[in-house]
């Protein structure tokens, strides 16, 4: 159970990190203590994953309670004001129940991979320039920074996991992949995130290799010193530590390179703008499905709070046939039983000309008609019963041996023996009685 909680929460903790520039937002605005506010939201929706793990028979509206409980005495401490405490209130009950929300689902659902393309690689683009253009959120744009890069490298080892299974080509929802391979894809990962980052940070990489180089070359230089001949007279080492080898220190960094980052902030910027246009275009064309599918999970899940039907337990699943659920077989039954018995009856209805039949055609007839007489007053036959049973029943009920109808139809269908007409003459003449009591 320990593990499986934990693998909720490290998803829920990936779901949370995408949407966490709009969360520290509306601290910053809201909330009297942003970090300590945004900080503490993963831990309510452990709250609420801990809380569906323990309590799982019970119904809807009891997670509904305590969520809203633990949400109005957890935005008591950092509101200010009435407006600021019902928003904060609402991410903070929305934290809880998604909590409870990432308990009842299989592990295997929980795939956060989708969101981090399509929803979080543009609310940081976005939300990059608002931190870095706007005073009050600029001193958060180091977090944003890191949580970006953090988001990057995330997406890549995910991206590369969901590909490794794609690649077994199993339907099975958890396919086997060797963990060498696995070993092997996420130590490139590495070397790849790795070598970016030292280019992307080549000024401090090449400062550091120079000072390197000055100290060695400084050593090398005082070695010599200390064992030259007196002749050569000392060789002081310049103040400050500064040697020959300084002209390698660090300069004033190139014109180019101002120049470089300015035009690569503003293309950024262009690209921002585009993808702003690019969402408000796209939000605009499906709001209206949009508003149609909030509207369905809200009633939906006022359904699900208010109709206060017991939860099933997380371990117990069932398969279910989707083409079966389509269909109430219980009312499909008995409507075909129905039209059969209907088809049935007609059949009997239309009585053939006794002469025209052959000795192993008037018995069948005999005994069909001698069964649908007996359906007319009531009686109920089962399907596991066979002919001879049914004979010997109805006689023992009427009293009556009818044992030479199931006798000579048993003879006609099992045994595949000709049947004469005196024989078919006397089950006809059995079945003339049967009428006759009508």
């Amino acid at each position: 159970m320990v593990n499986s909680v934990t693998k909720r929460w490290t998803i829920g903790l990936i779901e949370y990190m995408i949407i966490f520039p709009i969360i520290l937002f509306i601290g910053i605005y809201f909330s009297t203590q942003p970090l300590l506010w945004a900080g503490s939201l993963p831990v309510l929706a452990f709250l609420g994953l801990l809380l569906r793990t323990i309590l799982k028979s019970q119904k809807r509206w009891v997670y509904v309670v305590i969520t809203t409980v633990i949400a109005v005495s957890f935005t008591f401490f950092f509101n200010q004001g009435w407006v600021s405490y019902l928003l904060l209130f609402l991410v903070s009950w929305v934290s809880i129940y998604r909590g409870v929300g990432y308990g009842e689902r299989d592990l295997e659902d929980l795939n956060p991979y989708p969101l981090l393309w399509k929803t979080g690689f543009p609310i940081y683009i976005i939300g990059y320039f608002f931190y870095r253009l706007l005073e009050t959120l600029n001193e958060y744009l180091s977090i944003i920074s890191w949580l970006g890069v953090l988001m990057v490298i995330i997406s890549l080892f995910i991206s590369n996991s969901l590909s490794l299974r794609d690649s077994t080509l199993s339907k099975n929802r958890k396919p086997f992949v060797a963990s060498s391979i696995k070993g092997k894809n996420r130590f490139y990962i590495f070397v790849m995130v790795a070598s970016i980052a030292l280019i992307t940070n080549f000024k401090i990489v090449q400062t550091f290799v120079q000072q390197l180089f000055i100290l060695l070359g400084n050593g090398l230089l005082w070695l010599t010193t200390f064992f030259g001949s007196d002749d050569e007279g000392e060789m002081s080492i310049p103040p400050g530590g500064m040697g020959p080898l300084s002209s390698f220190e660090a300069s004033e960094p190139a014109r180019f390179w101002v120049l470089l980052e300015k035009v690569v902030f503003v293309v950024m910027a262009v690209g921002a703008v585009i993808v702003g246009i690019v969402l408000l275009y796209y939000a605009a064309k499906n709001i209206v499905s949009w508003l149609k599918k909030s509207f369905r999970w809200l009633q939906q899940f006022l359904t699900n709070v208010f109709h206060l039907r017991p939860r099933e337990d997380d371990g117990d699943y069932q398969y279910i046939d989707e083409k079966e659920s389509l269909v109430d077989f219980t009312t499909w039954g008995n409507k075909k039983t129905t039209q059969a018995r209907e088809r049935f009856r007609k059949l009997l209805q239309s009585k053939p000309n006794w002469e025209e039949l052959s000795s192993a055609e008037k018995v069948r007839y005999v005994f069909r008609e001698f069964v649908a007489e007996q359906q007319k007053r009531g009686y109920q036959f089962k399907q596991s019963e066979t002919p001879n049973e049914i004979v010997q029943i109805v006689s023992r009920k009427e009293d009556i041996d009818y044992s030479p109808i199931a006798d000579l139809y048993g003879k006609m269908k099992y045994g595949e023996q000709e049947i004469t007409e005196e024989e078919a003459g006397k089950v006809s003449v059995l079945l003339d009685r049967v009428e006759k009591k009508r």
